[in-house]
């Protein structure tokens, strides 16, 4: 019912979430480890590969390009 809604399901949806929240803790330049583990990410490679998928680019470059 959540796809029908919305266009997504409720995990891609949650995944969203947490990548824009991730953007925000990177803006304040917290860690990455902190960030895994705040957002509740199964480790630093998993998060890797979730926020390449949904942003398109890495946290790093993420970075780069926002400062």
């Amino acid at each position: 019912m959540f796809k029908n809604i919305y266009g997504v399901t409720v995990f891609d949806y949650i995944d969203h979430l947490k990548i824009r929240q991730a953007n925000d803790m990177l803006f304040q330049g917290r860690q990455i480890k902190e960030i895994v583990h705040t957002l509740g990410f199964y480790d630093e490679s998993h998060f890797y590969k979730k926020y390449k998928k949904i942003m398109g680019i890495s946290p790093s470059e993420y970075c780069e390009q926002r400062f």
